[in-house]
């Protein structure tokens, strides 16, 4: 009996790995894919296509892509904390655990600098209406 429990854990244990691996890979795909968005929103700023939609829109996927990234780092964290497999296996989930990181890390930089790059364009965006309000006062 405790070989057919341990072959069951065993299972269980690469189902998990496999299972939190493909999750972390496709919220990895889904932050970039956000990022990108938030990059060509970020670059309407300032434009005539500028409105309260477009920033509205900005700010949601800012929001969820934030809340995509915290979910990430719990999953991150979970699946690194699984018990590791023997042998080649072990090699494999290794090599997969640091490809991950690697990967969310530069996600998450990516995500902080079009953060940066969107409060920049809207501070300067908020100055020139600004400028642009007090010119029409004069």
């Amino acid at each position: 009996m405790d070989g057919m429990t341990s072959y069951q854990s065993s299972g269980t244990r690469n189902g998990d790995l496999q299972k939190y691996s493909h999750n972390i890979g496709s919220n990895i795909q889904k932050i970039s894919q956000n990022v990108k968005s938030m990059q060509q929103l970020v670059n309407q700023l300032g434009t005539d296509q500028d409105n309260q939609q477009l920033r509205a829109q900005l700010h949601q996927v800012q929001h969820y892509t934030g809340g995509l990234a915290k979910d990430t780092t719990v999953e991150l964290r979970t699946f690194k904390s699984l018990s590791v497999p023997h042998g080649q296996d072990a090699r494999t989930w290794h090599m997969q655990a640091e490809r991950l990181t690697r990967e969310f890390s530069q996600a998450l930089n990516d995500f902080q600098n079009a953060q940066r790059q969107a409060a920049a364009k809207e501070k300067e965006a908020l100055k020139k209406a600004r400028a642009d309000s007090d010119a029409h006062f004069f």
